[in-house]
């Protein structure tokens, strides 16, 4: 599968239609940031992933998603959306952490706090357990 026209709009529910010189244009810039991004995904995640990034790119430079935007709306209700935030970019961010390896803490060289406090240590002798119990 590749990235098409129509996986763009199908992505985007027909909000962003592309012609061919549109998506010439989005395509190697959206493939840029998902190689340097990509946490080892499928192939047809990794198009899905590339069609969110096109739809950001494309929904950024058509309705200048780029600044800050917020609203109060008088009351306790307000909303606002950080630079640069469109909803097919927070769709790729999540896609991506799906698909993220998790962290190797056994390599970080954590220690216990307490680990060099002299004179408290551990208690190494087994507790009895019921089975112990009952041949007693």
């Amino acid at each position: 599968m590749t990235v098409t026209a129509a996986t763009i709009a199908r992505v985007s529910g027909s909000r962003i239609t592309l012609d061919a010189e549109g998506l010439a244009y989005y395509l190697p810039l959206a493939l840029e940031v998902l190689e340097r991004e990509d946490p080892g995904l499928g192939s047809a995640t990794y198009d899905r992933a590339a069609a969110l990034m096109v739809c950001h790119l494309a929904a950024a430079d058509k309705q200048g998603d780029l600044e800050m935007k917020s609203e109060n709306r008088g009351g306790d209700w307000s909303y606002a959306k950080d630079p640069g935030q469109t909803s097919y970019l927070v769709q790729y961010r999540a896609l991506l952490e799906q698909f993220a390896a998790p962290a190797d803490l056994a390599d970080e060289g954590i220690v216990r706090a307490d680990a060099t406090i002299t004179g408290l240590a551990l208690d190494e002798v087994r507790l009895p357990t019921f089975t112990d119990l009952e041949g007693a």
